[in-house]
């Protein structure tokens, strides 16, 4: 069977069974593939090997993740629903799984250079308790609670939704977050709400372990994404190294010297006007920020490694899924 033949058999299945796909996008896969991969064979690993091996050599456009993610779901459910998937294949399901995890390095800004965990146990969360107990550790977090316990039963804010100029200076320790971006942390992640020009404390402290990482994840990625593309580019770098097998932690060199080379550092050494020192001083900031928000401990015993907390487990899963979303893709500070 010619590909012309089987993407209008792929069509015309799709449309009866009420399925998306994108005839355009199908010809790319199959082109992209060869045909020494076989129409039919989609074995484990043979999704990541035609979006982070094949598809670059290949020279076709990438096309939207979703349009991507639609168009080969309905060809692998038609190859499993006409016989036409071969023995040893993977199930759609995990198919779908194993193109979340490679799309991770082509649609997530920031992704890393090295292959994301391929360890399913990663992607689950850490346990409450582990979360909890780092995030009730975490200066940041701390620092807005004790924002919302001042703002308590009401504060009046401007037409922008901010306490009078100067206030939040003046009431919060802003020597790694600036207070502008605290409070629209609090705002966003649900501490703090403004209406009809006063702001007021919607919810008092956490009590159980799940209310405590429920709050703290929400604090945390709000922040992320409060913030300008100067200082949230490195940040989202250095979480994208929890993303690695066996990641342990960075040193401070060891992250200055990866952001300078990547590809997504205005400053960096592909960019017309580089700039290392802006950029170490980028990589230290990002590593000072994530400390702050409890995602790295500081290094112990003299050490120089800022490793992982489970809050910065948590965190890397949610900025991977969000960023799989686009959450990531403009400057939404």
């Amino acid at each position: 069977m010619t590909d012309e033949a089987l993407v209008g058999n792929v069509v015309a299945w799709a449309g009866r069974k009420q399925r998306a796909v994108d005839a355009a996008v199908l010809e790319s896969v199959l082109r992209a593939r060869g045909p020494g991969a076989g129409v039919g064979r989609w074995p484990p690993g043979s999704v990541v090997d035609l979006l982070l091996v094949r598809w670059p050599k290949s020279q076709e456009e990438l096309p939207e993740q979703e349009t991507l993610a639609s168009t080969l779901e309905t060809f692998w459910r038609f190859l499993r629903a006409t016989g036409l998937m071969a023995h040893g294949s993977a199930e759609p399901k995990a198919l779908l799984r194993e193109f979340g995890r490679a799309a991770v390095r082509l649609w997530v800004p920031g992704s890393p250079e090295q292959a994301v965990s391929e360890d399913l146990a990663w992607f689950s969360p850490s346990s409450p308790a582990k979360t909890a107990t780092a995030i009730r550790r975490s200066v940041f977090i701390l620092k807005c609670l004790w924002l919302a316990d001042w703002v308590g039963e009401g504060v009046a804010t401007s037409d922008r939704g901010f306490p009078p100029v100067g206030t939040l200076h003046d009431v919060v320790d802003y020597d790694v977050v600036e207070p502008d971006l605290m409070w629209l942390a609090c705002v966003r992640g649900g501490l703090i709400e403004v209406t009809a020009g006063r702001a007021v404390q919607v919810c008092g402290r956490p009590h159980s372990d799940e209310e405590w990482v429920h709050l703290g994840l929400q604090l945390v990625v709000s922040l992320l994404l409060c913030l300008d593309l100067d200082n949230r580019d490195p940040a989202l770098y250095a979480l994208a190294g929890l993303w690695h097998p066996g990641f342990n932690g960075w040193e401070e060199d060891e992250l200055a010297e990866g952001w300078w080379r990547s590809e997504h550092n205005r400053a960096g050494h592909r960019a017309q006007s580089g700039d290392r020192e802006r950029s170490a001083d980028a990589a230290y900031g990002a590593l000072i920020l994530l400390e702050e928000l409890g995602v790295l401990d500081e290094p112990a015993g003299g050490g120089r490694r800022f490793a992982p907390t489970a809050l910065g487990h948590d965190v890397a899963l949610a900025v991977m899924h969000l960023g799989l979303q686009g959450a990531f893709l403009e400057d939404t500070a």
